[in-house]
């Protein structure tokens, strides 16, 4: 059975086109994280930690970029099969508006938080 499923050349080919950018955003995404860390290693943990948690704000912002992807990707895929272009065509006006939606509320929240995290680090540098 396998055999028969890396034996179309067509395929692979195909899906080696599709799957190669996403892995390297995804290698591109990974090395900015480590580089980051390579680059600060010699400073003390608190810019480490600084460091840490940017980066984590990175990757909640992708992984939502990533389920509103799949979602239009998954929903595209049936009204593609139905042959319901019209509805494809609105699933994709959506998807194109309600993203900046979703980030302006990330970016909003996570302002907020580091206006409460400073609050904290400064009290704590004050007690010292």
């Amino acid at each position: 059975m396998l055999k028969g499923m890396f034996s179309d050349k067509e395929f692979l080919r195909k899906l080696l086109r599709l799957t190669f950018p996403i892995a390297l955003q995804n290698l591109m995404l990974a090395l900015v994280a480590a580089s980051d860390a390579v680059m600060l290693g010699r400073l003390d943990q608190n810019a480490m930690a600084a460091v840490s948690l940017a980066t984590q704000i990175q990757f909640v912002q992708n992984m939502m970029l990533g389920a509103v992807v799949s979602v239009v990707a998954i929903l595209g895929a049936q009204y593609w099969g139905k042959n319901d272009k019209r509805v494809l065509g609105e699933i994709f006006g959506i998807s194109i508006r309600q993203s900046p939606c979703h980030f302006d509320i990330v970016f909003c929240r996570m302002r907020f938080l580091s206006r409460i995290l400073d609050a904290f680090v400064c009290a704590r540098s004050c007690l010292d």
